[in-house]
């Protein structure tokens, strides 16, 4: 079995000890990934760290494994933070699927006013909750070891502020794909800046809804400092432009 088969929330075991999976993820590895005892298999706590280990017991309630060897590897740097307006249907946990490859470090999803799903306070919760566990299932299947942080959906007010938080913690470039004239080249801009911008500690990239930002958000953007940038091709999807935009990212450092 390739990839990781298991997470587990926080885990901090030691070699040599047994750990018991919760009833879900005892139920996947056993049901779904038909592990028996005695196969090899790595649990992942979100954080870094990968306990190999092998099935002790293939209880599908309450799989045991027994840790054998412990890997920590460091988070990425920059951070990769990407700010997707609300898309119909799963839109959004098929995008985190592909992103989450690339190293995603947050996710902040954008209530536009263009945006085609309106969430109240509880449908806002559920959708997270299962963007969050479409996240770890992206984890699994690409061996990534770090779960990205699902924040809840953001209202253009709240995410001015969380941008503030966040340029607290460090140099951040900001930037949103852009379908107006202004837009740079985004290649173009990310190797401009760095040859001569501080290296960031993060980077966020905005994408739009399926009818594009309006001119209002547009130069709230700008008010923000968001750099507009235009990706190569035509005009993608939102899902695609928050793939290339993030590979472009990830490709600079």
């Amino acid at each position: 079995m390739a990839g990781l088969h298991a997470f587990q929330l926080g885990l901090d075991a030691q070699v040599g000890q047994n750990i018991t999976l919760s009833p879900e993820e005892s139920r996947h590895l056993v049901k779904s990934l038909r592990a028996r005892a005695g196969e090899d298999v790595a649990v992942f706590n979100g954080q870094g760290s990968i306990f190999f280990g092998v099935v002790e017991e293939a209880d599908g309630k309450a799989a045991c494994v027994k840790i054998k060897h412990i890997e920590t590897r460091p988070p990425r740097s920059p951070r990769l933070i990407l700010a997707p307006a609300l898309l119909k249907g799963k839109a959004i946990e098929e995008m985190l699927r592909d992103v989450v490859t690339l190293g995603l470090s947050q996710l902040i999803a954008l209530a536009a006013k263009r945006s085609e799903v309106r969430l109240d306070g509880e449908r806002a919760a559920t959708r997270t909750e299962k963007w969050t566990l479409g996240a770890i299932e992206a984890c699994k299947q690409s061996g990534n070891p770090w779960l990205p942080q699902i924040s809840p959906v953001h209202t253009l007010p709240q995410f001015s502020q969380t941008l503030r938080n966040l340029e607290a913690q460090g140099p951040l470039w900001k930037f949103v794909a852009s379908l107006e004239p202004d837009a740079r080249p985004f290649a173009e801009v990310l190797l401009q800046m760095k040859q001569s911008a501080p290296a960031p500690q993060a980077m966020l990239l905005m994408v739009g809804p399926e009818g594009d930002f309006t001119p209002e958000e547009y130069a709230q953007a700008r008010a923000d400092k968001f750099i507009p940038v235009r990706l190569p091709g035509y005009i993608f999807r939102a899902g695609p432009a928050a793939l290339v935009g993030l590979s472009l990212m990830a490709g600079i450092f």
